[in-house]
């Protein structure tokens, strides 16, 4: 009679273990009669292991998910249908798509509710890093980017664009050049007064891999405004319109210099100079996000090169430069050649589906090998000093040095997504330069002295800023 008992016991036990077994496998859309505790979502980092939908290959999700559409909040099946609830809707804490570097988005295809996109290589969307996974708290931003989910392609993440720069740079020190004889204290002919606004042209091209783990990018940017000029003409005030500097040092001619620039009919300053830059720079991913805001950070290699010239030209005959003889010009030429290091960061803020705001900064340390050259005279020839240590010397000088210069560089802009792989960019840019040469700063007290032109004078510093605007294109 026990042994009748106890094995009446164990076959309901059995039962009612199948019967819990076989509510937690309940077909799709059958009613759950005892659904499993949740645990919280993630996406898979790896092509996951389970039983592929049927129709489709054992381990190829990607292609799975990038073509099958995803439901509605509103079509997502309830606790009580039997499945799991939806996951919470935030981005995924460990993916993320790559932030924006210089308003060079490394974004794809827009997969908002207003963008939609086509499948690109191994899930990622067409044109970027769009990967695949739950996406809804980012369509419901309409952010252009999003969480990072299983695999992405190799074929995409490609991003280039080209703008217009307009800039300027510092005034920085003055040299003035010229007075006339009635009124010595006012001095005039400053060289900050030829300082103007100038065009230049920017490009860039870059690529991202892993998911938009790290990239690598080439930027170019030059400024070329040309020359600014001022004058000086004779009877703009009363008295002789004479040079600052003494001449009288020099013979030029078969006379002694001064008496091309002194009592003159014209005094002519010009002024000018250009800047290149170019960069090679590795771009890591993101640092930290939150929301729509989007860090990433970059190191790299930098070639900056910064000439500076001025040219001061007498006439001492008439109003008009025509290459005669009496006309005496001074020309001082300086480049700076910088390499180096650079360490930066980029930030980027989304305002609304479309809009955007970006902030940038770069700073590093750089040699700098300084060409300078410097001479006086005119289709007489060259002047050459009358007296002193160096007399009968040509005034005539070509020297080098190197030094070591500081470069930073920020950025604010904003940007304007119009379709799916254009966008248009502007902003503001300042670079600041630390140990060059600049023209002002080589210019001697006394003409006579060789020794002192030679020495490169490289204290000088530099800002150029201005606005910058263009479109950029991912593929």
């Amino acid at each position: 009679m026990k042994s009748f008992y106890l094995k009446s016991l164990a076959v309901g036990l059995g039962l009612c273990l199948a019967s819990v077994a076989g509510a937690q496998t309940a077909p799709y859309g059958s009613p759950s009669l005892l659904p499993m505790p949740q645990s919280g979502y993630r996406y898979p980092t790896a092509p996951v292991s389970a039983s592929a939908p049927q129709g489709v290959q054992q381990g190829n999700w990607n292609n799975y998910y990038a073509s099958t559409p995803k439901p509605s909040p509103d079509a997502l099946p309830s606790p009580s249908d039997g499945h799991h609830a939806p996951m919470p809707q935030h981005a995924h804490p460990h993916h993320h798509q790559p932030p924006q570097h210089h308003g060079h988005a490394p974004y794809g295809e827009m997969q908002g509710p207003a963008m939609g996109g086509a499948a690109c290589g191994n899930g990622m969307m067409n044109g970027g890093y769009s990967c695949v996974g739950d996406n809804s708290y980012m369509d419901a931003m309409g952010a252009p980017w999003t969480a990072c989910g299983v695999g992405c392609g190799a074929d995409c993440g490609w991003y280039g664009g080209a703008a217009g720069l307009i800039m300027t740079r510092d005034t920085g020190n003055g040299y003035w050049f010229s007075y006339y004889d009635s009124n010595e204290a006012a001095q005039l002919l400053d060289t900050r007064d030829t300082i103007e606004w100038g065009g230049g042209a920017e490009a860039w091209i870059g690529k991202w891999f892993a998911c938009g783990q790290f990239g690598v990018e080439g930027v170019y940017w030059g400024l070329y405004p040309g020359e600014g000029e001022t004058n000086l003409y004779a009877g703009g005030q009363p008295g002789n319109l004479n040079a600052i500097l003494n001449f009288n040092q020099l013979n030029y001619n078969g006379f002694a210099a001064n008496m091309s620039t002194d009592a003159a009919q014209r005094h002519r300053l010009r002024t000018n100079y250009q800047a290149h830059n170019a960069e090679i720079n590795f771009l890591g991913g993101m640092l930290g996000g939150y929301g729509a805001t989007r860090f990433n950070w970059l190191a790299g290699f930098r070639y900056f090169r910064f000439e500076d010239g001025l040219e001061f030209a007498s006439d001492p005959l008439d109003t008009t430069f025509s290459g005669a003889a009496p006309e005496i010009y001074y020309n001082v030429d300086v480049d700076n050649n910088l390499f180096g290091f650079q360490l930066g960061g980029n930030g980027e803020v989304y305002l609304t589906q479309r809009f955007s705001l970006d902030l940038g900064a770069k700073f590093g340390l750089f040699g700098n090998h300084v060409n300078h050259s410097q001479s006086i005279g005119g289709s007489a020839g060259l002047a050459t000093i009358n007296n002193g240590p160096f007399l009968g010397q040509a005034y005539n000088v070509n020297s080098q040095t190197d030094t070591v210069s500081f470069l930073g560089e920020m950025r604010a802009g904003m940007n304007y997504q119009i379709t799916n792989h254009w966008r248009l960019l502007g902003g503001y840019r300042a670079v600041g330069v630390t140990g060059l040469a600049l023209t002002t700063n080589q210019i001697p007290m006394d003409l006579r002295g060789l020794n002192d032109v030679n020495a490169v004078d490289t204290n000088g510093s530099l800002i150029l800023h201005g606005a910058y605007a263009g479109a950029e294109f991912t593929w």
